[in-house]
C-alpha cells in the first residue's frame, strides 16, 4: 500500500522534473529551425513533455492498494451488509 508520504515525495519529484525539463538550458536544445510533420521541434517537445508529466501524475495519484487476502469477503471479522435477516 502506498502511504501518503511516498505519494507526496513522488509528486514533488515530478514537480522538480517538470521544472528542469521546462527551464532555459533544456528548452534551448530544442529551439531549432526544424519541423517534424510541420510542427516546430520546440512545440513538439513542450507538448510531449507536458503530456508525459500529466500521465505520470495520473499514475502516481491513482495507484490502488493491493487487496489483502485477509480482507476478502467471507473471511472472519467481516460483516456482510446485505444479510441483515430482514424478511422484506
Amino acid at each position: 500500500m502506498m502511504n501518503r508520504e511516498s505519494k507526496t515525495g513522488r509528486l514533488a519529484a515530478l514537480f522538480v522534473l517538470g521544472n528542469v525539463l521546462f527551464n532555459y538550458p533544456i528548452l534551448t536544445i530544442f529551439n531549432l529551425k526544424f519541423t517534424f510533420c510541420g510542427i516546430p521541434l520546440l512545440y513538439l517537445y513542450i507538448f510531449t513533455v507536458w503530456s508525459a508529466l500529466i500521465i505520470a501524475i495520473i499514475f502516481v495519484t491513482q495507484i490502488r492498494p493491493k487487496s489483502d487476502s485477509a480482507n476478502v469477503s467471507g473471511s472472519p471479522g467481516t460483516a456482510d451488509v446485505t444479510d441483515r435477516g430482514n424478511p422484506c
